[in-house]
């Protein structure tokens, strides 16, 4: 059993992909094993998954939702720590052993990252900050959003007793998931070093869902 499960969504997304997987076979810390949950790509995604044994390929023949595609990816979770991977996004190569440093050493259950925008390989423009995640600060869905690095979230497998709300297919699932993690009274903890790098793009959810917030 790998000790920690990369977990990574994806549709339509096979021109970002490979970038994504060539990354994480870049990382420092390697007892990792990648589950990607394609959610009805029509895009031909399968036939870009490299042959690996650390990859382990799930599809659906049809398009659920964001929501559906990441409860199916915490279903199938073996490790007793997994991490979130955007298939449009890259991890630094220090990401998985860093994170996981920071969960062992602080007894937190889930640790958040300051993350870089880019557009292009190694064109990457500022730093995202966050700040210590408490709920109870921010008044609106905006203000949680610009507060959380979701994508950047490693966590123990303890946690995914808290499912996403599959009726938020256009975005939002994963902000309503770490607010009733919060609730829950999860212990979360946040590593200064901009260890991920969130790709810019007309197609992103998040850009959607700024635009119609």
């Amino acid at each position: 059993m790998a000790q920690v499960d990369v977990l990574i969504p994806t549709y339509n997304r096979k021109c970002f992909l490979s970038e994504a997987l060539e990354k994480l076979f870049s990382q420092t810390f390697q007892d990792f094993r990648i589950v990607i949950y394609d959610d009805g790509s029509t895009d031909g995604t399968q036939k870009h998954i490299p042959k690996d044994r650390r990859i382990v390929f799930h599809r659906s023949d049809q398009n659920r939702g964001v929501g559906y595609a990441r409860n199916a990816l915490l279903d199938a979770i073996e490790s007793p720590v997994a991490c979130w991977q955007d298939s449009d996004d890259i991890s630094h190569p220090l990401r998985l052993e860093q994170e996981l440093n920071f969960i062992r050493e602080g007894g937190f259950e889930m640790v958040f990252t300051q993350m870089y925008f880019f557009h292009h390989p190694n064109h990457y423009t500022h730093t995202r900050t966050v700040h210590r995640i408490d709920i109870s600060r921010y008044t609106s869905f905006n203000g949680i959003v610009d507060n959380t690095n979701f994508a950047t979230a490693m966590f123990l497998t303890a946690t995914r007793s808290i499912q996403f709300d599959e009726e938020r297919r256009n975005g939002g699932e994963d902000v309503d998931w770490i607010v009733r993690l919060a609730e829950k009274g999860t212990k979360f903890g946040l590593i200064q070093e901009p260890l991920y790098y969130v790709r810019r793009h007309p197609g992103r959810l998040t850009a959607r869902r700024r635009n119609s917030v």
